[in-house]
């Protein structure tokens, strides 16, 4: 036990007894025991500490980084090609190949874990330049610029190079009219036609279309020196609605033309043409003659190179406003009549005069 006695200052005191209390300490404590708790406290007082948490860096995968060099390269391979003239090696089967594997390795390297980033960067430039994006855009260019790559054999080049047309003979295209004959002889009987229906009827002319020159294909995958003419058009200033005015013009004109020794005039917009009630509908407005909005006359017989065509547009019987609309759009100047009497002419292949000889030396090597 510990008993307590106080001693003359007032202050308590403590004595040991047997039962192995320890003593006291001394009044102010043990030397050094101060410092001892304040360094106590510093180690046992918890410290604030800012931390920042680091990331360990993964390397992406070896197959990812295939896979986007080859999606590279492939595609600077394509464009290349493509626009260096070689746009139809784009499509050759090796190119096909080549493209699967790039393909399988971009599919690999989706499918990895680690990889798959660079994976969707390769699929990325796959789908931007492959064979199909990569090979039309070279189509294109080459088509625009007429750069196609000579990868032909010299059978085919021969072939091509054939001055005239398939199916007819030299001779065949030698007792032709020539281009110039032609031209003289379609405008002599236009004029004539012109001439007759402005006397008759009092009738005014407008030149609607200019002639249209352009080379024939000869049938072998290349031009022939033919050339197929689409001669002047002619249409009347004033409107032709009534209807015994327009048979009586339709046949004052194929009087004419049987004086120059074409063939008389077929209806091509009458129901015995043969042609479905519906489509005679699209294109003359109605089956009846007397409500089409287009009448039209065909002059050929098979033996002259040139279809001359005859006919009427009468915008009175068009209440939906869709051929006039189809007549505006066809117009070159806006001042052209679109309502009245037509005149045009479309030939066969034909040969120009000045092209005869040269004609008859390239045919010796066919």
């Amino acid at each position: 036990m510990v008993s307590e006695d106080r001693n003359p200052a007032g202050a308590r005191s403590y004595v040991s007894s047997t039962e192995g209390a320890p003593p006291l300490p001394p009044k102010g404590g043990y030397h050094g025991a101060s410092r001892a708790t304040v360094h106590t406290r510093a180690v046992a007082e918890p410290r604030l500490e800012t931390a920042t948490l680091q990331r360990n860096r993964v390397r992406s995968h070896w197959l990812g980084w295939v896979a986007l060099s080859l999606a590279i390269v492939f595609a600077l391979v394509l464009v290349v090609m493509a626009f260096s003239g070689a746009a139809d090696a784009v499509f050759s089967v090796t190119v096909f190949v080549v493209q699967l594997a790039v393909i399988a390795a971009v599919v690999a390297a989706l499918v990895t874990k680690r990889a798959r980033r660079l994976g969707i960067a390769a699929l990325a430039v796959v789908l931007l330049c492959n064979v199909a994006t990569v090979g039309s855009l070279g189509v294109l260019q080459t088509a625009s610029a007429g750069s196609y790559a000579v990868s032909k054999s010299t059978g085919q080049l021969h072939r091509e190079a054939f001055p005239g047309v398939e199916d007819y003979s030299e001779q065949e295209i030698l007792a032709q009219p020539s281009l110039e004959a032609e031209r003289d002889r379609v405008a002599k009987v236009f004029e004539q036609v012109r001439d007759r229906l402005s006397r008759d009827y009092g009738v005014t002319w407008t030149k609607t279309s200019d002639e249209q020159v352009k080379p024939e294909r000869n049938g072998q995958g290349g031009e022939s020196m033919l050339k197929q003419v689409t001669f002047e058009g002619w249409t009347t200033n004033e409107p032709v609605h009534d209807l015994k005015q327009k048979r009586d013009m339709i046949a004052t004109a194929d009087e004419v033309l049987m004086a120059n020794n074409a063939a008389g005039l077929i209806s091509m917009n009458e129901y015995e043409s043969g042609l479905p009630a519906a489509r005679m509908k699209d294109l003359y407005g109605s089956v009846k003659p007397d409500e089409q909005a287009i009448w039209d006359y065909l002059s050929w017989d098979g033996w002259q190179p040139t279809r001359l065509y005859v006919g009427i547009t009468d915008l009175s019987r068009d209440p939906t406003g869709d051929f006039r609309a189809a007549a505006e759009a066809r117009r070159l100047n806006p001042s052209d009549p679109v309502d009245g009497f037509t005149l045009n002419a479309y030939s066969t292949p034909l040969l120009a005069e000045g092209d005869v000889k040269e004609f008859k030396e390239r045919m010796r090597g066919y």
